[in-house]
């Protein structure tokens, strides 16, 4: 629900992927967008698993950059993924147990605070 909008921007093999996508932010925040780089590891049949491993998008991952001003953005702030690793773990039909490590910064400012004396007692 708070993804608005993905666009997948390449595929290469099997796995690997790039794709743009859209975060809405709690207000007063503006929505964020991240341009990723992903690939899976099936790992089912030996770990129980699926992981999915994602970074900012690089010009050397081999796909057509996008122009970063389009209107899709034009009201979002961009945040950057360091790396990020989703594990997908089955544990009965229609029930996955899903773990995430992330390193992002999402562009947030903090607001500036200006520092006055206390007052002397």
């Amino acid at each position: 629900w708070f993804v608005t909008r993905v666009e997948v921007l390449g595929v290469q093999g099997r796995f690997k992927r790039a794709a743009d996508l859209t975060f809405i932010s709690p207000p007063p925040l503006s929505n964020r967008h991240v341009r990723l780089c992903g690939f899976a590891v099936d790992g089912l049949d030996e770990d129980d698993c699926v992981l999915i491993i994602s970074r900012d998008l690089r010009d050397s991952d081999g796909f057509v950059p996008l122009a970063d001003e389009n209107s899709a953005h034009r009201r979002a702030v961009r945040a950057r993924v360091h790396y990020s690793m989703f594990e997908l773990k089955p544990k009965s039909p229609g029930i996955t147990k899903v773990r995430l490590i992330a390193n992002s910064d999402p562009n947030v400012r903090s607001p500036r605070w200006t520092s006055r004396p206390l007052a002397t007692l």
